[in-house]
């Protein structure tokens, strides 16, 4: 028992997939860095975005960014203080102090409100909708 099975217009189907694939390319080189740098600066408020886009592997592309929840300076000036403090308690006490004593400043807040990742989902959405189509 043999099963065929023939498509007519194969070539047009074939380049409508092709073109859906660069597509999807495009919105992972292009658009994901572009509208990620956009909710930074316009609904985040941040001067420069500060999006970083890994390398590509097998066609794809991940675009990340660091939201601290404290201050770059907040957390260098508490490191440096703490630093201080430990070599000023190793000069009294004349021993060396083998410690853990330096610990990052740390919050229990969320660091973005939950509004803000809604809108960056609605706006990576969009963009996947309006970039790749069938059409």
């Amino acid at each position: 028992m043999s099963f065929t099975l023939e498509i007519g217009n194969a070539d047009a189907v074939a380049d409508t997939v092709g073109k859906m694939i660069g597509r999807i390319t495009y919105l992972g080189a292009v658009e994901m860095p572009k509208e990620m740098g956009d909710w930074e600066t316009k609904d985040v408020h941040r001067k420069r975005p500060g999006k970083k886009r890994k390398k590509w592997r097998r066609g794809s592309t991940q675009v990340q960014t660091l939201f601290r929840p404290h201050s770059k300076y907040e957390t260098q000036q508490s490191t440096l203080y703490q630093r201080r403090l430990l070599r000023r308690l190793r000069r009294a006490t004349g021993r060396k102090i083998i410690t853990d004593f330096i610990q990052l400043k740390r919050s229990n807040r969320p660091i973005l409100r939950a509004s803000l990742i809604e809108q960056l989902g609605s706006r990576m959405a969009r963009a996947l909708f309006e970039s790749v189509s069938w059409k």
